[in-house]
Formats: structure tokens, C-alpha cells, sequence
């Protein structure tokens, strides 16, 4: 009754670790991972101190980059969804003081190339992503995700209205009543990405164009490219090429996309196959005891068993017998390990996503798969039974 009890809460928990894996799988992260090629690329804050030098080595980086056989975009952010990281800092719509700390909400920033959305496949909502036309000469702008635009204006269209997140400050290191808001002009709406992990969506987001970085200019940026091929096959030359470049410049965190995304479940994916490890190992186990309980029970009843056949019970009549001992522990233990399961998944809830606790057709399918290796387990001893010769065991009795 224990180990069955114990494979049922072992498999129990990881059936469902399994089936929220699937889920995270499955969910929606608002871009696709596919043959995407990542990599830091930190500039000598001594070397690069100048915006204009700063900018000219991401843009020759970006026309190289983009030159090379098997590249179909790239672009540069200041951050990577799924990566562990993000810049935040609070915005305000026109119309609302943006000065008053309660009106402004916090906000993922993300400023980024051109190419960014096509890179990552976002998806563009309505409006424009941004262009190269986009830079320090034009009029600030601004791409927002769903979530924003329904924020601040629901029902209606968000392209052309104005927000803001920086100001024009005077000398003061601090916000002073000199310093005015500026307002950058919504040219597209994007599908909201879960940056920071899969299980729940982020913060409202909205991204800027990288020619447009104003006073945030010297990030360390991450390159990203997407490759129709293998893009591991294409780390090698995007090394050169940044090597070509500038010798000493360093190159980290070389990844692909989908290496970022598998990271955010590794612990996850730990958990369930250890688990997977012990409930098949307590399932083993349960079908040994049952077993060696029944095989100690038909040698008890060998005599019984030789009356019964010399009385003229049939061989299914005597497998039943047998059989119901076996079935009568394992229903025991599977309702013991069902009020077990209850209790002790609501521990799991923390690490599950998509699927309750409680999932009954995760202890459906559990149950089931426990009956079969009773009745497996129980069926050798059982058919063993009917071998008994009745004429030896009355001679013995």
C-alpha cells in the first residue's frame, strides 16, 4: 500500500511538471527563437566616449553583419527578452504631469536597431516599426507594446499620440523645475514579449530606435542575428568581422536565441526529470512488493488452492482469488495516495504553469497506469496458482 501510494504522488508530480513544461513550450513569448545568433559586444567606455564614435561603430558593425552569406537581418539592443536582464524607467502620456512620481508608470525600455522586430519576428501590430530615417536629426519616436496602448488608450489609436521618458535637463545632475518633457511620437504598436520570464507576461514595454539614444547611448550592447541557417555555423565570422574591426574589442555571452529560452525552464526541466527518475524507480519497486506479497500468498494457500481445483474451480476462478488480494492493497494505497497527491502538489503550484494542482486527468492517467502493473505484477503468482496439482497437495495434507 506505501509504494503504491509513493509512485502515485511521485508520478503524480511528475506528470504534471511535464505537462507545464509542454505548456511553456507552447506558450506565446511574442517572438520566435529560430536560427537566432546572440552576443555581447561591451565597448571600451575610454575607446568609445563619444556618441558619434560610439554610433558609427554599431552601424559599419551592423552593415557588416548584415553583408555576411547567411545572414537575413540583424540589428543591436540594449538588452535580450528572456535574458536576465532589463532597463526600466517610468513614463507618462501627454496630457499628464509627468513630473508627479504617481503618474508616471514603470516601463521596460528597450532601444533598439532598425531591424530589431524583423530580427526577433515581432510582430507589428498597426503603425510602422522604425526606419533609418529615424535618428538624431528626425523627430522623436517611439514603438509600443498592446499592453501600453491599451493602458493609456483604450479604444482608441495609439499612432500619433505622444509620451514621454526623458527630459531636456539643464546642468543640474538632478530634475530640476528648468528641465522640460520630451515627448516622443507612438509611429507603431508591437505584440507585448515576455522579457523577463515565460511564466508570466512583463511590464508594459516600448522601444526606441538606436540612432535615437540620446543620453542612454553608451549601453553595451547585444548583437543579434538572424541566420537561415544553423547560426552557430555563423559565430566564427561575425567574430571576425568585429575583430577586423577593432582588435582588442571583446565578444561574450556567444548564444543562440534559443539556448536564452531553454535556460529560463533548465531548473525546471532538472526537477521533472529527476522526478521522472524516482517514479518510475517507486513504480519498479511497487510492482517487486506486490509480487513478492503475492508469491508469499499463493504459498500460503497452496493447500486451499488444491481443495478449490480438486473441487472443480476453474483456473480464472482461482486467478481471480488470487488476483483480488493484490487489487484490494493496491485500491488502498491508491487512495491513500491520492489524498497524499492533493496535499503535496499544492507544494508544486510555485512551478507549475498552465495546469492546476489538482489536475484530474494527470491522477486519472496515474491510477491507471498503477492498476496495470498490479494486475501485471499480480498475474504471474496468480497463474501460478492454477498450476497447483490437487492430487499432490491432499496426499501432502
Amino acid at each position: 500500500m506505501a509504494e503504491v501510494a509513493l509512485s502515485l504522488l511521485l508520478l503524480t508530480g511528475a506528470g504534471l511538471l511535464i505537462k507545464s513544461l509542454d505548456e511553456l513550450h507552447r506558450v506565446d513569448k511574442g517572438f520566435d527563437e529560430t536560427n537566432i545568433l546572440t552576443m555581447n559586444v561591451p565597448l571600451s567606455e575610454s575607446k568609445y566616449s563619444e556618441e558619434g564614435v560610439w554610433q558609427a561603430f554599431q552601424t559599419e558593425l551592423w552593415q557588416r553583419v548584415q553583408a555576411l552569406p547567411g545572414v537575413e537581418f540583424a540589428a543591436t539592443s540594449n538588452t535580450l527578452p528572456l535574458g536576465r536582464s532589463g532597463w526600466e524607467t517610468g513614463i507618462a502620456p501627454e496630457g499628464v504631469d509627468p513630473r508627479d512620481r504617481d503618474n508616471r508608470a514603470s516601463v521596460l525600455n528597450m532601444i533598439v536597431h532598425t531591424e530589431y522586430f524583423d530580427v526577433m519576428s515581432i510582430p507589428i501590430i498597426s503603425g510602422r516599426g522604425f526606419t533609418l530615417a529615424d535618428d538624431a536629426s528626425s523627430p522623436p519616436v517611439a514603438v509600443v507594446d498592446e499592453t501600453l496602448a491599451e493602458r493609456y488608450w483604450p479604444g482608441e489609436n495609439p499612432i500619433g499620440k505622444r509620451i514621454t521618458m526623458e527630459w531636456d535637463m539643464d546642468d543640474q545632475p538632478s530634475l530640476s523645475e528648468g528641465d522640460v518633457p520630451v515627448y516622443r511620437t507612438v509611429v507603431g504598436v508591437a505584440k507585448h514579449v515576455r522579457h523577463y520570464e515565460l511564466q508570466e507576461p512583463s511590464r508594459i514595454e516600448i522601444y526606441r530606435p538606436m540612432l535615437q539614444a540620446n543620453d542612454t547611448w553608451g549601453f553595451s550592447p547585444f548583437l543579434i542575428t538572424k541566420t537561415a541557417t544553423d547560426p552557430t555555423s555563423l559565430a566564427q565570422a561575425v567574430r571576425d568581422e568585429i575583430t577586423s574591426m577593432d582588435a582588442d574589442q571583446p565578444v561574450l555571452l556567444v548564444r543562440t536565441m534559443t539556448d536564452v529560452v531553454e535556460s529560463q525552464v533548465a531548473t525546471f526541466s532538472a526537477m521533472r526529470g529527476l522526478l521522472v527518475i524516482f517514479g518510475a524507480l517507486a513504480l519498479v519497486l511497487a510492482a517487486i512488493g506486490i509480487y513478492g506479497v503475492m508469491s508469499y500468498s499463493v504459498a500460503q494457500r497452496v493447500r486451499e488452492i488444491g481443495i478449490r481445483v480438486a473441487l472443480g474451480a476453474q483456473a480464472g476462478q482461482v486467478r481471480w482469488l488470487m488476483s483480488k488480494q493484490g487489487l484490494r492493497l493496491a485500491l488502498a494505497g491508491l487512495a491513500l495516495g491520492l489524498v497524499g497527491s492533493l496535499a503535496v502538489t499544492q507544494a508544486l503550484q510555485g512551478l507549475l504553469f498552465g495546469v492546476r494542482a489538482a489536475e484530474p486527468a494527470t491522477m486519472v492517467s496515474v491510477s491507471v497506469i498503477l492498476l496495470a502493473v498490479t494486475l501485471l505484477a499480480t498475474y504471474v503468482p496468480a497463474a501460478r496458482a492454477t498450476r497447483v496439482d490437487p492430487g499432490t497437495v491432499l496426499r501432502e495434507e
